[in-house]
């Protein structure tokens, strides 16, 4: 469990996909995730992360921009061209670009810039994972 900005206890049902070509980032990223109880999957590119999205259907996407193969920016468009509805929820992450200004862009629900700190990522993650157990997201800062 996790407790989110509100200091209400969120119960952690909900399926995270990690998408960053960072071994280390990807492996720190899904041990933080998993022991705050998130089901946790991920993709060392955007291409290898449509066939998961396809199969797997996670409520969250925590996505890198800035990748081989297949970008964040891509990845993010062809998701919400596939998902119009906005789900999966995607936050993204940076250390190469203005993050902020690229989440606006792509009207995704986060930004995380990196380097990040981990009680940030549960946190945020945690925020996003309140419309999958059916209550309303917060407006992101």
């Amino acid at each position: 469990m996790a407790t989110g900005a509100s200091g209400r206890i969120v119960t952690q049902t909900s399926k995270v996909l990690i998408v960053d070509d960072e071994p280390i980032i990807r492996g720190v990223l899904v041990d933080v995730l998993l022991d705050a109880g998130f089901a946790v999957s991920s993709a060392s590119n955007g291409l290898i992360a449509l066939s998961v999205l396809e199969e797997w259907q996670p409520d969250i996407v925590l996505l890198d921009l800035m990748m081989p193969v297949m970008d964040g920016f891509t990845l993010a468009r062809a998701v919400r061209s596939a998902h119009p509805g906005g789900a999966p929820r995607i936050i993204v992450m940076s250390a190469a670009i203005d993050v902020r200004a690229a989440a606006e862009l792509l009207e995704v629900e986060g930004w995380i810039p990196k380097p990040f700190d981990v009680d940030q990522i549960v946190e945020r993650v945690a925020l996003q994972a309140l419309p999958a157990q059916g209550l309303p997201a917060p407006a992101y800062p």
